[in-house]
């Protein structure tokens, strides 16, 4: 019996995806293939927003998926310039 693990050793879940991989196929299109990045921990999870870091405001969403780096709003943008 297989049991769940918090933090799984890397060399089973590379394992699992690997085994996995030429049954994942995109329902559009037929072909098989996975594009995967290493997350950043500074990077901004699109679900919940970011706030600037001036005034704390919701930066907005086309904002940060323009300029994915940005940690100010625009208003305070166009203040500090």
């Amino acid at each position: 019996m297989l049991k769940r693990e918090l933090d799984p050793p890397i060399t089973i879940l590379d394992e699992l995806f690997r085994s996995k991989l030429p049954s994942c196929r995109c329902p559009e299109c037929e072909q098989t293939g996975l594009r995967l990045e290493a997350s950043l921990e500074e990077e901004i999870d699109w679900g919940e927003g970011a706030s600037c870091q001036s005034c704390g405001k919701p930066i907005h969403p086309e904002r940060l998926e323009a300029l994915p780096g940005i940690k100010v709003c625009a208003d305070c943008q166009s203040e500090q310039e």
